[in-house]
C-alpha cells in the first residue's frame, strides 16, 4: 500500500521510480540520490506496518572502486556510499516512522514524499557538493557497520586528498581484525589490504586516486 501510495507524490517531486519503493534523483554531477521505503509489520496488526525512508548518495566514482577493494558485485543504486534514516534529517533528528493502513496510507505517502522534499533533498545536495561533508555523512551512515562501510569512508578520504587519514583508518580497522579467523574479521583485513595496496600504487607521485579502472591489485 505504502509503496503504491508513495509513487505519485514522489514522481511529482522529480523522483524517479525504480525498482518498488525505491527512488533516484542526480543531486549532482557523478552524484544520486536514493530513497528507499522501508516497512516493518512484526509488532503491528493485521493489515498493518510502520513505513519510513532511508535516504543516500551514491558516488558514481567511488562504488566501481568499492566493488574491486571489497570483491563485491555492483549493485548499482541500491548500492549506496551513505545511508540515513530520514528521521534523522529531520527537525526532531531522531527515528521516525508512520503506521500505514488501508485508511492512513494515502496520506502517509504524501507526507513521506513531503519530508523527502523537505529535508532529505537538502541534505543530499549538500552532499553532492561538499565531499567533507560526504565523508561525515559516511562514517555516520548505517552502513559503516559493514567492511564495505568502512572501506568508503577510506576512499573518499583518499579522494579528499587526505592521504594519512584514509591509511590510519584503513591500519586501524585491520589491527582490530587481528588475527581473528571469523567472517567479519576476514572481510576486514581483505578490505584495509587491498585499499593500501591501491594507495601505494599512487605512492610514485598521484595524491588523489580517482579510479581503479586500470590498476591492478
Amino acid at each position: 500500500m505504502i509503496q503504491q501510495a508513495v509513487r505519485a507524490p514522489m514522481e511529482r517531486a522529480g523522483w524517479r521510480p525504480r525498482a518498488a519503493g525505491w527512488f533516484t534523483l542526480p543531486v549532482s554531477d557523478g552524484r544520486l540520490g536514493v530513497v528507499a521505503i522501508g516497512t516493518a509489520s512484526k509488532y503491528s496488526a493485521r493489515g498493518e506496518a510502520e513505513a519510513t525512508a532511508y535516504v543516500g548518495v551514491r558516488d558514481e566514482t567511488v562504488e566501481p572502486i568499492i566493488c574491486q577493494l571489497c570483491d563485491v558485485k555492483d549493485q548499482g543504486y541500491k548500492q549506496r556510499t551513505t545511508v540515513a534514516p530520514i528521521g534523522y534529517l529531520m527537525p526532531s533528528k531522531r527515528w521516525r516512522d508512520w503506521l500505514v493502513t488501508p485508511v492512513t496510507a494515502a496520506g502517509v505517502g504524501e507526507e513521506l514524499a513531503a519530508a523527502v522534499v523537505s529535508c532529505a533533498v537538502p541534505f543530499l545536495r549538500e552532499l553532492g557538493s561538499d565531499p567533507s561533508k560526504l565523508i561525515d555523512a559516511a562514517k555516520n551512515s548505517i552502513g559503516v557497520h559493514q567492511a564495505s562501510g568502512r572501506c568508503r569512508v577510506a576512499v573518499l578520504l583518499a579522494m579528499a586528498g587526505r592521504v594519512a587519514e584514509a591509511q590510519a583508518w584503513a591500519l586501524e580497522s585491520r589491527d582490530k581484525a587481528g588475527d581473528n579467523d571469523a567472517a567479519w574479521a576476514t572481510a576486514e583485513r581483505h578490505w584495509a589490504d587491498s585499499f593500501l595496496r591501491w594507495m601505494a600504487s599512487h605512492a610514485h607521485g598521484a595524491s588523489r586516486p580517482t579510479t581503479l579502472r586500470d590498476q591492478t591489485l
